[in-house]
């Protein structure tokens, strides 16, 4: 997997970038709170890692496992803006992955 750049490196890239053109930033951020079903962490992670390679419009994805608990992971992920988000979640790569991740998600939320 390529080495993205930090979420804070990528935020002082895009307030900079914003404060040139003097106008708004539209970034868009999701981060979840994702419990698996038993045994099936590194699983999941294979699948979002190979649906979620070439969406337009992500800056960044990242998956983190909680050190607390080995059915649980957290994703953040940062967007050019709402409208590419959205777009993503009809690209093939992303379908098949939901396809393949649904059965293994016990419980989703949106994480602040």
């Amino acid at each position: 997997m390529l080495a993205r750049p930090s979420l804070t490196v990528l935020c002082a890239a895009l307030m900079a970038c914003t404060a040139a053109d003097k106008t708004p930033s539209t970034a868009f951020e999701v981060k979840s709170k994702i419990t698996l079903a038993e045994g099936q962490r590194e699983a999941f992670i294979g699948i979002l890692k190979t649906g979620t390679r070439d969406m337009p419009g992500n800056i960044s994805y990242n998956i983190t496992k909680d050190s607390a608990d080995e059915n649980l992971i957290w994703i953040s992920e940062l967007w050019v803006d709402e409208a590419a988000h959205k777009a993503s979640l009809a690209l093939p790569s992303v379908r098949e992955a939901i396809a393949q991740g649904r059965p293994m998600i016990r419980a989703m939320e949106r994480a602040e």
